[in-house]
Formats: structure tokens, C-alpha cells, sequence
């Protein structure tokens, strides 16, 4: 079902203008043509775009957080599913840093916070089940610059609550084989240990050890503090 829903998406895209069509479906080249368009055009491209690969990540995520050990090594489906993911997660990360560097109109706390952190998230769990040695270095990479948006927001506690989080589960994934790595991963934040509430089909999501845990107590989590901000000096 996912692959058909995917295709219905890509269909869907491609009759979007060209100038605002998310970019992975573009027919042009690498370009730099997009430079002289009006604001209003990039700004639908990158949030069209955006958008685009968070679908890919709600539609393919279950195939990285649902499946076992054996389907990960044995079905191509769900090795498919598991690498759009993961594509899609690094997509958006090196999206929102570039934009976040050139374009003014787009520091804004809650798409950077909400895109950042689910697609860090996604990485995070891919690293505890599935990583290889090689692959390492490109997703820690990833996963700093996650966190480089979230510290860079520093008005927003929320933004500094999840790189906290990010933090500690960057830790542990760097030192698994240290018994002390995960005594001190438990960054201080309003959610319990290590966990991140990705939406209300997959739940609660433990960063620390890729594991999801449906019976959490969610009265636990602050989510009334994506409203608090820190105040900015005068």
C-alpha cells in the first residue's frame, strides 16, 4: 500500500509547475535559474518540498520502526522502504540547514523544530538497528547539523529541549559498547529519557535505544512548552 500511495504522490507532484515542484521530481538539472524567482516561489518549492519527503517518511517509517531483525535482513521490501526513509530523512535535514543559512524568511521555529527533529529521529533509530561502520561518519554528520538548527534557536525552548535530546542519543550512539554511555545520555529536558512523541500512529519513540513504547504515560510529556519562550535581551 505504501508503494501505490507513493505513486499517487509522484503523480500528484508532477503536475505541480516546474517551478514549484518539489525538487527530487524536478525535470531540470541542477540549476541556478531557481535564483531569480520571485519569494513566494521558493518559499512553496521548499515547503512543497519539505512536505513531500516528510510523507515519504510517515509512509515508509513503519517498514524501520515496525519491522524485526529478520525482515530487515531477508525482505527487499522492507530494505526498500527502510532506505526511502532514510533518504528522505537526510533530505530534509540538508534542506532546512541550507535554507536555514540563505533565506531569513524561513528561521522559524516551528518548521525547523518539527522537520529537524523527526528526520534526526529517523536517522538515530537507523543507526541502533541498522547502520554499518561506513555509514557512521555521513549520519553523525547529519545529526550534528540537526542539532546546529535546534541550538541555533536558542529563543524557543522547545528547539533547545530536542537538541538536548538529540544530544544524548547521538552519545549513545557513538559509545554503544561503553556500559558509561548510557549513564550519561540523559539530557535534561521536560521528556522522560530519551523518548520523542513522533505522531499518534507510531507513538512514543525511544531515541536511546530505537524502541517504540506504546503504553508511555503522554501526561508525562510537556507539550504545552512548544509555547514557552525564553526572553530575549533587551
Amino acid at each position: 500500500m505504501a508503494g501505490q500511495i507513493e505513486k499517487d504522490l509522484e503523480a500528484w507532484t508532477r503536475k505541480l509547475p516546474e517551478a514549484i515542484r518539489p525538487m527530487e521530481l524536478s525535470t531540470q538539472g541542477p540549476s541556478l535559474r531557481g535564483v531569480r524567482d520571485v519569494q513566494w516561489v521558493k518559499r512553496q518549492r521548499l515547503v512543497l518540498n519539505l512536505r513531500y519527503h516528510n510523507l515519504r517518511i510517515l509512509l515508509f517509517g513503519s517498514f524501520l520502526l515496525r519491522s524485526t531483525a529478520q525482515e530487515r535482513a531477508t525482505r527487499s521490501d522492507t530494505k526498500t522502504g527502510i532506505q526511502k526513509c532514510l533518504e528522505s530523512a537526510k533530505e530534509t535535514i540538508e534542506t532546512i540547514y541550507q535554507t536555514y543559512q540563505h533565506s531569513d524568511f524561513f528561521r522559524t521555529w516551528f518548521y525547523n523544530t518539527t522537520y529537524t527533529v523527526f528526520a534526526a529521529s529517523i536517522i538515530l533509530v537507523y543507526m541502533a538497528q541498522e547502520v554499518v561502520e561506513s555509514e557512521m561518519q555521513p549520519l553523525l554528520r547529519l545529526v550534528d547539523m540537526a542539532i546546529e538548527i535546534l541550538m541555533i534557536m536558542d529563543e524557543c525552548v522547545v528547539a533547545l529541549q530536542a537538541a538536548k535530546l538529540l544530544q544524548g542519543a547521538r552519545e549513545k550512539a557513538t559509545q554503544k559498547s561503553s556500559p558509561q554511555a548510557v549513564a550519561a545520555t540523559n539530557p535534561e529536558t521536560s521528556w522522560p529519557d530519551g523518548m520523542v512523541y513522533l505522531n499518534h500512529y507510531w507513538g512514543p519513540l525511544n531515541l536511546f535505544d530505537g524502541d517504540l513504547d506504546q503504553n508511555l504515560d503522554m501526561s508525562l510529556i510537556d507539550f504545552n512548552a512548544a509555547s514557552l519562550f525564553i526572553s530575549m535581551p533587551h
